[in-house]
């Protein structure tokens, strides 16, 4: 057993996704889509532009960007919608790659894609080995793995 379990009722879920899906869709977070993929997400932006954030999912993935000063100081009027969502996009996307289209967890009256569009490059040979490959540009060696270093 994987010790994972159901977190959230599917009715929660059904009813939470047209709301998420609208970010993406229509609202701040417009940069955030690639692909046909089902998604949905939510920015963020405090107060004097001090942090913004984009905290996105797919039916695969779920992952967030933040971005602000160590000092607490302003950012350059950075919103959630603008970079953070333009970076979980360049993230997700090669992430994505060869993975069967499926609608959002919950989500039963999710359009459906045409069976060309539902897998993107299946046979593609440069898609990442892992997380760290995507972000990185490389494996981490055998000598780097227990060392907590990068």
């Amino acid at each position: 057993e994987s010790g994972l379990c159901q977190c959230i009722l599917f009715a929660c879920l059904r009813g939470m996704n047209p709301f998420l899906r609208a970010v993406v869709r229509e609202g701040t977070g417009t940069k955030a889509p690639f692909g046909n993929w089902c998604l949905g997400g939510k920015t963020g932006t405090s107060q004097d532009y001090r942090d913004a954030w984009f905290v996105g999912f797919t039916p695969y993935l779920t992952a967030a960007v933040w971005l602000g000063n160590d000092d607490n100081s302003p950012t350059k009027d950075v919103t959630g919608g603008s970079l953070p969502a333009q970076m979980w996009r360049d993230v997700m996307e090669p992430a994505h790659r060869g993975l069967k289209w499926l609608p959002l967890p919950g989500d039963t009256n999710a359009p459906q894609v045409s069976a060309q569009a539902q897998t993107a490059n299946p046979e593609s040979n440069d898609r990442p080995k892992s997380l760290f490959e995507l972000l990185f540009g490389k494996s981490k060696s055998a000598q780097q793995q227990n060392t907590g270093l990068y």
